[in-house]
């Protein structure tokens, strides 16, 4: 798995490459399909952080509560 900024970096390669029209549509399609993929790994590594922000947010506003 690709790290998520190189990830974004890449993502943007690929929507520059294919807005410049200049690929055959096979490689456009190929690039696409890439484009897809590393946008999905990068959904995943957010929707993992946001889930490990909310449990030590959690974690911190009970621990808190038992210190009131």
């Amino acid at each position: 798995m690709m790290k998520f900024e190189k990830a974004v970096s890449r993502i943007d390669q690929i929507i520059s490459e294919i807005e410049k029209g200049e690929a055959p549509l096979e490689q456009s399609m190929k690039l696409y399909s890439e484009g897809i993929s590393l946008l999905g790994e990068c959904r995943k590594e957010l929707d993992e952080a946001e889930f490990s922000v909310t449990v030590k947010d959690s974690v911190c506003s009970l621990s808190e509560q038992n210190r009131l």
